[in-house]
């Protein structure tokens, strides 16, 4: 009978070996590192330092204020340094290390798959983390003591902190899969160095303003109810930051869309649905439909969808079309699935139509809602939500015309150039008629379809001029239909390449770089190969 040592022993071995190899490299590496030695001793040493300084202040005294406060803010704000700031940008520099080491091609011909790679970073940080959380953990317990202090307000900001750091590790992990060149590592490092400091000092403040006030309700149903809305997108941003990298780490030939498209989707339909349940809510808690409090909300969730999936669309819409032979072997076999898959397949064309279909969900549940709830508010509201949509297509439509015309031109036309190059032309287009306006001598040109391209302008057109609505929808209405006529045919080649299994166009297979890939093996692919395949016996 084995004894309980060596039970344990072939436990934790299996459990080593079951582990995520990177997590096992990097939490060996960084434990090991001068930067981890140094900051846990600062952080040791710092907080040493306060405890001390203290019990300085207390000793001999027979104050009674409520010192737990006061203190509290300088625990804090070691922790924050620590969890926000320099486990964030370990976790975005170990990713570059692979890279400027010429360490990062020798993770990709092993079995490991990016979304491993990206889990086995993270994984690392969330080590760090924990230590240091635990290294503090006694100094904040001990602001309890010096009194107030509210015990569950403490956790509560403490489990935020946990949370504010796991994201920032993930979405500075995404920011250095951009990193490629070394003159864009310097620009995103700084550009990451400023937001994580800005995320510190805004997480030190809102952490001391919860704790000294004790201003959170836990009795309040609303503080629940924001906590369930605030974790979900938590959940689905996460998600979506994780597709991203893994997206960034895949070769070409392989699917890098779908992730992305489908946890984009969630997070608009989850938008959608809590809107929904707001609104049903408000109406049937006696709130007027017409009122501020009802409208207000509804046209800032819609203006921050559109930015959103405004973003998404154009990067959708310009990726090149054709589906490589490993996509098309991984097709599903049923029609009905196929059918359903498509929109989120890669592809600009397949892009457009997932855009186009959204759009059309967004616009249907605004008429819907507007018959519903029978105000003339409501129907301003419609408009609105029209031509935000007419803006998004057109934009997007345009973007991804352009860019197959550019690719025709000359394939090595990149999907990154149009989009940099869409993003010029909107900017242009809404900058145009305001500037326009302010070299004319006389006044303000008073027809709105002047400011057509500028979306701002004529989004509040819709709502606030009732002489010229119907123009600038009409209006609207062109430019998207312009937009969807301009890829009509690309959408539905698209989609009969997936569901009929139609075999790529000429076009397809000559124009595109990722179409290439269907009839070649990429690099990588070739690296894999080669890695794959035993070199000839040389004994004989």
């Amino acid at each position: 009978m084995a004894s309980q040592p060596d039970t344990i022993s072939r436990w934790a071995e299996q459990v080593s070996d079951r582990l995520n190899p990177i997590l096992v490299k990097e939490t060996r590496q960084a434990l090991k590192s001068k930067q981890f030695l140094a900051t846990f001793a600062i952080m040791l040493f710092g907080s040493w330092l306060i405890s001390a300084f203290v019990l300085m202040m207390l000793v001999g005294g027979n104050d009674d204020s409520p010192y737990g406060k006061y203190v509290f803010p300088f625990y804090f704000g070691l922790l924050a340094f620590t969890v926000m700031l320099v486990v964030p940008f370990g976790a975005f520099r170990s990713l570059l290390a692979e890279r400027d080491l010429n360490t990062y091609e020798l993770l990709n011909i092993t079995t490991l798959s990016p979304q491993q790679i990206v889990w086995g970073k993270w994984l690392s940080a969330q080590v760090q983390t924990f230590i240091y959380f635990s290294a503090i953990s006694p100094f904040v317990a001990f602001t309890y003591l010096l009194r107030g202090v509210d015990f569950p307000t403490l956790i509560f900001v403490l489990v935020l902190a946990m949370f504010a750091s796991m994201m920032l590790s993930l979405l500075s992990l995404t920011f250095s899969t951009f990193a490629r060149q070394r003159q864009a590592q310097v620009v995103l490092s700084l550009v990451l160095l400023g937001q994580l400091v800005w995320v510190m000092g805004a997480a030190i403040s809102l952490g001391t303003y919860f704790v000294a006030d004790e201003s959170i309700d836990f009795s309040d149903q609303e503080f629940y109810w924001g906590g369930l809305v605030i974790a979900s997108y938590y959940i689905g941003t996460f998600v979506l930051c994780l597709q991203i990298a893994r997206a960034q780490l895949t070769f070409e030939s392989d699917n890098r869309s779908t992730g992305i498209r489908l946890s984009s989707s969630a997070l608009y339909w989850l938008t959608l649905g809590w809107l929904g349940l707001g609104l049903y809510q408000a109406v049937f808690g006696g709130t007027s439909p017409g009122s501020t409090l009802m409208i207000e909300p509804v046209y800032v969730v819609l203006s921050f969808l559109g930015v959103f999936w405004g973003a998404v669309c154009l990067f959708a819409a310009t990726e090149t079309d054709g589906l490589s032979r490993r996509i098309r072997s991984q097709l599903p076999k049923s029609f009905l699935l196929r059918f359903l898959a498509v929109p989120f397949l890669p592809g600009g064309g397949r892009g457009m139509l997932m855009a186009v279909l959204h759009l059309a969900a967004l616009v249907g549940l605004a008429f819907a809602l507007g018959q519903f709830i029978h105000d003339p508010k409501w129907t301003h509201i419609s408009k609105f939500t029209v031509g935000l949509s007419c803006y998004i297509l057109f934009y997007a439509g345009m973007s991804a015309a352009l860019g197959r015309w550019l690719r025709k031109a000359t394939p090595l036309f990149r999907p990154a150039q149009t989009r940099a190059f869409a993003i010029v032309m909107f900017a242009l287009s809404w900058l145009a008629p305001n500037i326009a306006n302010i070299f004319r001598n006389s006044r303000s040109v008073a027809n709105p379809l002047f400011y057509l391209s500028d979306p701002i302008n004529t989004l509040e057109t819709l709502d606030n001029n009732l002489n010229w609505a119907d123009e600038v929808m009409a209006a609207l209405l062109v430019m998207g239909g312009v937009a969807l006529l301009l890829n009509i045919h690309t959408m539905w080649r698209g989609f009969t390449e997936v569901v009929f299994l139609r075999e790529p166009a000429a076009d397809e297979t000559a124009m595109f770089p990722q179409s290439q890939m269907a009839n070649g093996p990429s690099a990588t692919a070739g690296i894999l190969d080669a890695a794959a395949t035993p070199e000839p016996s040389t004994s004989s």
